[in-house]
């Protein structure tokens, strides 16, 4: 709901600027979470995993109510008027690009969810406490913010298959990287890319299901519904292929696998766009 309201009724040339900033508000705010989450959990005790939210929620709930009775007052018919239909062309190069970042997002998740499914065994590993964890693997939060905002900045990456296949392909080699290391500098390293990755593919879920739609609420429904299956399917495989195989690695692996076939099919699905225009 809160995409779609950032989305309707805006205007073709200012849709990218909400969308880019809606992509920075969550994703700093994410990080600045998780980088600081262990060293509050250790200061203001176990309670606060429960207080704490709840008043940020709260908080949160109120500002969305106020501000979405604020949007519908100011929505007037010049904004409807002032959109109009892309052309045919325009539209078959949206749906081409909707399934391959609708593709990216489930294995996306899949990969950043089964990192933070194993960040506390890596953690252990390297003999990191809580809140230094808590600092050291968010370094990705970080840089996939930061990533948003250049993405925000610059729209060069538009509907171009080789920015959006090269961080399908980063996400796999960061994360194969980032689950085997043994050394903090390969970690911090495979997290700076796994970031970027990370940004890049949401950003193109997210952009391309907006752009040009006439039913934003439809479009970042989907989008949610599939990163919705990544963070269901990530440990959930990773948890089978353990089961099956009794092998600590078994996570690594099948995920990995998984990633390249996503890459296969995104390759397929840009072939077929493009000998269907």
């Amino acid at each position: 709901m809160l995409e779609a309201l950032v989305s309707e009724n805006e205007p073709p040339d200012q849709l990218p600027n909400r969308v880019g900033l809606y992509n920075v508000v969550w994703a700093g705010t994410a990080a600045v979470g998780y980088a600081a989450g262990g060293c509050m959990f250790e200061r203001l005790g176990r309670d606060s995993l429960y207080w704490l939210p709840l008043a940020i929620h709260s908080g949160q709930f109120l500002s969305t109510w106020f501000l979405e009775r604020r949007h519908r007052r100011s929505i007037g018919t010049t904004r409807s008027a002032a959109r109009t239909e892309p052309p045919v062309a325009h539209e078959r190069r949206d749906s081409h690009f909707q399934r391959l970042a609708w593709l990216a997002n489930p294995f996306n998740y899949m990969a950043i969810n089964t990192v933070a499914a194993m960040a506390p065994g890596l953690a252990s590993r390297m003999g990191l406490g809580l809140a230094e964890a808590g600092v050291v693997f968010s370094v990705w939060f970080h840089v996939r913010a930061l990533a948003f905002l250049k993405l925000w900045l610059w729209p060069g990456w538009h509907y171009r298959f080789s920015w959006y296949i090269g961080a399908f392909g980063l996400l796999l080699t960061s994360f194969v990287v980032l689950v085997m290391a043994r050394q903090l500098p390969m970690v911090l390293a495979a997290q700076v890319g796994l970031g970027w990755a990370s940004a890049l593919l949401y950003y193109s879920s997210l952009y391309y299901a907006m752009d040009g739609s006439s039913a934003p609420s439809e479009h970042g429904g989907i989008h949610e519904a599939l990163i919705g299956v990544g963070i269901c399917g990530g440990p959930a495989l990773c948890a089978l292929a353990q089961s099956v195989t009794g092998s600590a690695l078994a996570p690594a692996w099948v995920i990995t696998g998984a990633l390249a076939c996503g890459m296969g099919g995104a390759v397929h699905i840009h072939r077929s766009g493009r000998r269907s225009r």
